[in-house]
């Protein structure tokens, strides 16, 4: 029986149109319920590889690793956090330690396409993940990809209307740059209009509004539609929900920073 049998959390009273693909999410190991909606599209795409790439985790919460342990998977974690590759090791030694490469690497757009290169993993890969709460929007752009699904985290609070990111900066750190953390990332707007330029499209956001996902055009059919940013646009829950910010207060916060337009 596969783990996910276990921790398996579906939305309970709670609809969604047809269209929507959060009806599939479930948490397995991820922090919201990712698991669920990647679980959905592989299942819908063809000739799967069974390789991943993740940029940014948690040694026990991330995207991939239900992949890893239910679905036979080979991958790369990749982190600048020492401790959390430490205890990944440490987690995976006896789960899966001949399947999973755990890269401690601040990665920038320069040495992002070496060092996957160099791990073998820079082609034939199903999933991508990019949680690195600063640069996102510039690695994604960055980085020399076949991947079939992209989960980027973007930023809800930059609003959907405006297509901006954070400026490149090798060592960025949300907290130094500003003290609220709100500053990282890019919008969904910025992130739609990166992906259809590397042939992406984008099918979804997570029912909490942190993570986009992209599917590559040749894999999108009648089961996995192209959406718009406006369409699929959620707030960040945790933000507005708990923190009690609105979206406009969000933005008012960081509006003096600095700012790339992307068209």
């Amino acid at each position: 029986m596969r783990l996910r049998a276990h921790f398996k959390n579906r939305h309970r009273g709670v609809h969604f149109p047809p269209w929507d693909i959060n009806r599939h999410g479930y948490r397995v190991f991820s922090q919201h319920r990712e698991d669920g909606i990647i679980d959905y599209l592989l299942d819908h795409l063809p000739s799967l590889n069974r390789r991943f790439v993740e940029i940014g985790f948690a040694a026990d919460q991330c995207n991939c690793l239900n992949m890893l342990i239910n679905r036979n998977y080979r991958g790369v974690f990749i982190d600048a956090n020492p401790q959390k590759c430490a205890t990944a090791r440490t987690l995976l030694r006896r789960l899966a330690a001949d399947r999973a490469v755990i890269a401690e690497c601040l990665v920038d757009i320069d040495n992002i396409n070496p060092l996957l290169s160099d791990l073998h993993f820079s082609r034939n890969i199903d999933v991508l993940s990019i949680d690195i709460d600063g640069n996102d929007f510039w690695i994604f752009e960055a980085i020399e990809t076949d991947a079939k699904i992209v989960v980027v985290e973007y930023n809800a609070s930059f609003g959907i209307e405006r297509s901006i990111s954070v400026p490149y900066s090798a060592d960025f750190d949300r907290y130094r740059m500003h003290p609220s953390g709100l500053y990282h990332s890019a919008s969904l707007r910025a992130f739609e209009r990166l992906g259809m330029r590397k042939g992406y499209s984008l099918v979804a956001v997570d029912n909490t509004g942190v993570n986009a996902f992209f599917v590559r055009d040749d894999f999108v059919d009648k089961d996995i539609k192209r959406q718009s940013a406006e369409k699929v646009f959620r707030s960040h829950r945790s933000r507005t929900r708990y923190k009690k910010l609105s979206e406009e207060r969000q933005y008012e916060m960081v509006a003096d920073m600095p700012f790339v337009e992307v068209s």
